[in-house]
């Protein structure tokens, strides 16, 4: 019995069965999520699992086959779809035209939110699980807002939120903080991408070190086989040119505009092809009409079709580099090594990177010799030595990954540590 138990961990599966899991996200892109993914992938082998996604997720982006079978299906009335859409619409116009002269509540500004936990309330009630695992701080508040769910709760922190008051992404940051913290008096268990955004965390949010597992943003294993012609096909580009490729947000904290810019100081046969999965629609942003008045006169080409998890792979082995550059903003950014989606299909792709030269990863990336960390203004010069000596990179990352970068080697041990603490009191001192 207990030579099959230590199998079952060094194969990565998950040590319970037969239970029944909830995985809640709302507004957190599920179907690009490398560490989400892997680990509902791993869960689902052997317990029920039912995934939950606001209306916007479900239904604008879809997941690969086997993961959307795992989704609860919401309303399909196309009417109640179209005036829930018009609905929001509205709120948001008002609240941007009057929110500088009134204060409205929390709750009423997040209005799709409170909906969204409702939805969740009435689910709870008629399922009982075992187990919630809530993705990022607001599907943690959701959950906490329906209330009955008598199970534990695990809460994955995929982007660490502090007490500061201003933030790009979070107009109420401050607001968001304290129900978050709030919310986190309940969890059972926190998984967090590295052993440093773990100490962070737990000193932010005075919470038990010991109910804290670490889970790496790294995909299952996978055999990369052969380099396909993915993008080389799409954008006729000749086998003399290389490809230097960015995937992800095309937004000022990816340095996106850095990154064109840089190119005046590229090898001539580099050439730039910039991939997002949010699809046409970044085409009305005034970020991506400045990146395209960038772009203009140099090698860049975009990629804007949306693409299932599943083929992710054949594009990203028909490049040569990726690049993964964050502005330094705060502890979520510098603080980027083994929490960066792109950065683990980067190099599970075999490719070699060029990133941010922040101190831990800089450490990382060229310790291992996988790449280079330098500013956007040096990304020429990184990439003429990537070229220069390609095969010694390419067999660096290969080894990397093989240590680095398999999930199944992580999530045995953060499942068991949960196991472990799950018997610890939710109301014991965090």
């Amino acid at each position: 019995m207990q030579a099959n138990k230590i199998r079952c961990v060094l194969r990565g599966f998950p040590m319970m069965t037969n239970k029944k899991i909830a995985v809640v996200l709302y507004r957190y892109p599920l179907s690009i999520s490398t560490m989400i993914i892997a680990a509902i992938a791993l869960l689902s082998q052997h317990n029920k699992v039912d995934v939950f996604l606001d209306d916007k997720q479900r239904l604008t982006f879809k997941c690969d086959p086997w993961l959307q079978a795992l989704i609860v299906p919401g309303t399909k009335n196309p009417f109640a779809i179209f005036l829930r859409k018009a609905t929001n619409k509205l709120r948001i116009l008002f609240f941007s035209a009057f929110g500088r002269f009134y204060s409205f509540s929390w709750e009423s500004i997040n209005f799709d939110l409170v909906r969204f936990s409702k939805a969740l309330r009435g689910q709870f009630s008629k399922n009982q699980y075992d187990i919630v695992i809530a993705i990022e701080a607001k599907g943690l508040i959701a959950v906490d807002r329906a209330e009955v769910f008598k199970g534990d709760l695990i809460y994955f922190d995929m982007e660490l939120l502090d007490w500061s008051p201003k933030h790009w992404a979070h107009m109420d940051k401050v607001e968001l903080k304290k129900r978050q913290f709030a919310a986190l008096q309940k969890v059972n268990h926190v998984m967090i991408t590295s052993p440093k955004r773990a100490e962070i965390f737990a000193q932010m949010n005075k919470f038990n070190p010991e109910r804290i597992s670490v889970l790496p943003v790294v995909p299952l294993k996978r055999k990369v086989l052969q380099r396909s012609r993915y993008f080389r096909d799409k954008f006729k580009i000749p086998e003399h040119q290389v490809i230097v490729l960015y995937a992800g947000n095309f937004s000022a904290w990816a340095q996106c505009l850095e990154i064109i810019e840089s190119m005046d100081n590229w090898p001539k046969e580099a050439v730039l092809v910039m991939h997002t999965g949010y699809g046409k629609q970044v085409k009305n942003l005034d970020y991506f009409k400045a990146m395209e008045k960038k772009a203009s006169g140099r090698q860049v080409y975009f990629s804007l079709e949306p693409m299932l998890y599943q083929d992710i792979t054949e594009a990203m082995t028909s490049a040569d580099i990726g690049l993964a550059f964050y502005e330094n903003l705060d502890a979520n950014f510098y603080e980027i090594c083994f929490s960066s989606n792109k950065m683990a299909e980067y190099l599970a792709s075999g490719l070699s990177v060029i990133t941010s030269p922040f101190e831990g990863l800089k450490e990382f990336v060229e310790g291992h010799g996988i790449g280079r960390s330098v500013d956007c203004a040096d990304i020429g010069k990184a990439v003429q030595d990537i070229i220069q000596k390609e095969r010694v990179y390419r067999e660096n990352v290969k080894k990397c990954v093989e240590k680095f970068f398999i999930f199944e080697d992580y999530f045995s041990k953060a499942w068991l540590r949960y196991e472990k603490y799950a018997g610890l009191s939710q109301t014991s001192p965090h």
